[in-house]
Order: structure tokens, then sequence, then C-alpha cells
């Protein structure tokens, strides 16, 4: 669990130690990386922008940087600029779901960058608010709070912080449901 294979990304072509998994040996980083996949399927099922039926196009996708602006030409010239955001707005294509209940914009704010990058997030519109769904430096491996998030926040470097735009109770309750521990006894 979580290994590098020392480096070798053509692992699946041999039949030794370098591709083996070692099951009985899961360590607890390996039980919080297990849970923290687990978790991270559990929020693919319950949220349809995050199983869209066809390939995004630029009505269902948007690029920030961390002032919350889309992204421009210079942008994304700029080899100094490592941390960004990717704005999925559910736009649910033909044969998908439309989203009844579950949020239908996820923010997706990645920091690759080795220092701390505060961020501005976009405004939403009919008095919805910003939950942090994830963020990838906290020290258990669950989803974080179910409250409402503040327009500013700080990505703690080499982290991802996931949000959803929550409008209304129903809507508040599904994603307090989803950060509960028992949402995948629930959900199995």
């Amino acid at each position: 669990m979580g290994r590098s294979q020392h480096g070798n990304n053509n692992a699946y072509c041999q039949d030794n130690e370098t591709s083996w998994v070692n099951w009985a040996g899961v360590d607890l980083v390996g039980e919080r990386l297990h849970a923290f996949v687990r978790r991270l399927l559990l929020l693919r099922r319950a949220l349809p922008v995050l199983r869209p039926a066809s390939f995004a196009t630029g009505h269902d996708v948007v690029w920030l940087n961390p002032d919350g602006r889309e992204l421009d030409h210079d942008d994304w010239a700029n080899p100094h600029m490592h941390s960004f955001g990717m704005l999925a707005q559910g736009h649910v294509g033909p044969g998908s779901t439309p989203p009844t209940g579950p949020p239908g914009i996820v923010l997706l704010v990645f920091n690759a960058s080795h220092v701390d990058v505060e961020w501005t997030l976009p405004p939403l519109a009919n008095g919805s608010e910003w939950t942090r769904l994830i963020d990838t430096t906290a020290s258990e491996v669950t989803l974080v709070d179910a409250e409402a998030t503040p327009q500013t926040v700080v990505a703690t470097s080499r982290s991802l912080l996931m949000f959803a735009a929550v409008a209304g109770a129903d809507e508040a309750v599904f994603v307090r449901r989803l950060a509960s521990p028992d949402s995948r006894k629930k959900r199995a």
C-alpha cells in the first residue's frame, strides 16, 4: 500500500518483489490510505458532478488561479504557478442522472508548491456557501467539516482541498451524512 515500486513505472510487467503487494504488512499509514480512497469513492458515487457522462467542456469546468478568477493565457504560461483550482459546475450531459439533493458545484484546489498558498474562493449565487469536504493535510484521513467555509482559505504546501457549494437545508444534511464516519456502512 502506498509503495513507490522503487521508481519503476512499468512494474505491471514484472512478476517479482517490484510489483507484489504485501497485504499482510499493511501498516497504519496503509490503513489510512485505504480509508481515504474509500472516502473518495463514496464522494464520487454521491456527487454526480464528479462522474460526468461525457468529457468536460468549457461549460462544465472552469480553471481558477488562487485569487479566484479564471485562468488566462498568462496564467497558463506562468512556470511559477504551482497552485490552481478546478471548478466543476455539474452540467449533466445526456445519459447521466441530473443532480437532485447532492451539491452540483465542486471546487478542487491543487497546491503543488512547497509553500502555503492563500486562496479566495469564487463567489456563489443563490445563498450557497462553500463547504470543505476534503483536506489532504488533515492528520486523520476523513472528510472534514460540514460547516460553511470562509471565503479565504489556505492551501497548505503539497495539498489538495475539495469544496462543495451547499445551497439549502437538504444539501447541508446530505453533506453532513457524507462526513459521517458511518456513511460507508449506509452506502455499501
